[in-house]
């Protein structure tokens, strides 16, 4: 077990996310940045597996750890997701908490699957605040694990202090367990933006940031490139890893459709710099259980990078009718592409909407005083 630096303090917070610290910029992340400010905070990793499909679980960055945060790293290394990695995850989680126990009086739980830990914190008379950020019993494949899942996840809600909830969905879900819950959506930070324009290519830039994992209708991105094909100044740019994007690249090599560029994994800073490169971002979300329960940092990040947004009509994004444009289809998508292509002035409006509620409301600065208060 590796902790990168000593806090003494018994007012201590512990964040246990299901995300290792240098892989991609997460909820996790920005509340351990700004949480650290105020609290001795530690980040608990989960350790780091090359299995595939687990991507997120490999170290593809590096992210300073705030000056009063203690990063608790696992040593051992994992090539396959099973009740191997499971029982090591549980023990060293424990092992992790029971020597900080003494420096923490709250622990902010990401992670539904350690239930042992959850108790343990119970037993110890810590504040526990659960955080509800995604529908997750249905993030895995595996019944088995679909069936656990759900059942940690209603221990959590109705024994949780607290329950922090990203999305309206799941916060009329959890009020069914425990009152003690509140509506907090995902936020960016405005700093990483400031100082950056537009820098527009020669090109129409449609572009899409962020994990094609299944949730995301990869098939629609495919097809509305191919429909816009024959206009040879429109160009999709799809950023982030995943299957989605091995399924993009088969399409364009059997169907031979030129007009995407696949950019793989980029850090984060790389991703901003190119989405103040787009003219029009897109969210192209299946409508599920997940997507319905996801407030998609990356909407207010394209709206602090002045684009207009394309999207899916999941149950989150709904509220936004003023700010945002909806779609159903591939052909839909492709309209709109077009409407905003040769209409500048209201693509302009409307990024300029999304940006001021950014401005307004979802970024990290406006969140910090009710986090501080809720610990």
């Amino acid at each position: 077990m590796k902790i990168s630096n000593k806090n003494k303090k018994n007012d201590g917070v512990l964040i246990y996310s299901s995300l290792i610290w240098n892989n991609i910029w997460s909820h996790s992340h920005d509340l351990t940045k700004i949480l650290s400010k105020t609290f001795p905070t530690y980040y608990l990793e989960v350790p780091k597996n090359h299995a595939k499909g687990h991507e997120h679980l490999i170290e593809k960055n590096i992210h300073p750890v705030p000056e009063n945060a203690t990063l608790i790293t696992p040593k051992k290394e994992f090539k396959r997701f099973n009740l191997g990695y499971m029982l090591y995850t549980q023990c060293f989680t424990l092992k992790a908490f029971f020597k900080v126990r003494k420096n923490i009086k709250t622990i902010m739980i990401y992670n539904t699957y350690d239930i042992l830990l959850f108790l343990l914190a119970k037993i110890l008379r810590k504040k526990i605040i659960f955080m509800y950020v995604d529908h997750y019993e249905d993030l895995t494949p595996n019944k088995i694990a679909k069936w656990y899942i759900s059942k940690t996840t209603k221990f959590f809600l109705k024994h949780s202090d607290e329950i922090v909830c990203t999305a309206r969905i799941l916060n009329e879900h959890a009020k069914k367990y425990n009152k003690n819950s509140i509506y907090l959506p995902n936020a960016t930070t405005i700093e990483k933006f400031s100082g950056k324009n537009k820098k527009r290519q020669k090109k129409f830039i449609v572009g899409f940031v962020g994990s094609l994992g299944n949730w995301v209708d990869s098939d629609m991105i495919a097809d509305s490139a191919k429909e816009l094909s024959k206009h040879k100044n429109i160009e999709f740019w799809v950023i982030g890893p995943g299957p989605g994007a091995d399924n993009i690249k088969n399409r364009m090599l059997k169907e031979k459709i030129t007009n995407i560029k696949l950019f793989g994994f980029l850090k984060h800073d790389e991703s901003i710099d190119k989405m103040f490169e787009f003219n029009v971002a897109i969210i192209p979300f299946k409508i599920n259980d997940i997507t319905n329960s996801v407030s998609p940092v990356k909407l207010f990040e394209y709206w602090l990078a002045d684009n207009p947004v394309i999207t899916t009509r999941t149950y989150e994004l709904s509220q936004f009718e003023e700010e945002l444009l909806f779609v159903d289809t591939a052909k839909e998508l492709s309209d709109k592409i077009i409407y905003l292509h040769n209409n500048p002035k209201a693509g302009k409006q409307l990024a300029l909407k999304g940006k001021n509620l950014v401005l307004k409301k979802y970024n990290w600065p406006k969140y910090e005083k009710t986090y501080r208060d809720l610990i």
